[in-house]
């Protein structure tokens, strides 16, 4: 009997992105073949900010879908909002930032 279900599971990754100081890829999850095999979207999220002070603060953060069965890969930039645990698209946060520049001059 198929189920209209969603199925959302973690997985570690390796190391070897953030010594390299690169994007994360398929090949650094832990057991990678399993995954890749049986699911039908693996996305990541990526954030370049490196001390504690900058991961407090708003900041940017890349949602990469590395494997989509259904759609193309692709990189989409987000805003992070640490304060209120948030994402939003950067493009959206930017007209936003630029209507309210706008509105109060």
């Amino acid at each position: 009997m198929a189920e209209d279900l969603t199925v959302v599971a973690t997985a570690q990754l390796s190391r070897s992105s953030r010594k390299e100081g690169r994007e994360p890829r398929l090949d650094d999850l832990r057991d990678s073949g399993e995954i890749e095999q049986h699911a039908d979207g693996v996305y990541f999220l990526h954030s370049k900010a490196k001390t504690r002070e900058e991961r407090a603060k708003p900041h940017e953060v890349l949602f990469i879908g590395e494997k989509c069965r259904n759609g193309a890969p692709g990189t989409r930039r987000l805003m992070f909002t640490p304060a209120m645990m948030a994402f939003r698209d950067i493009a959206a946060a930017e007209l936003e930032a630029r209507w309210q520049t706008e509105k109060g001059s």
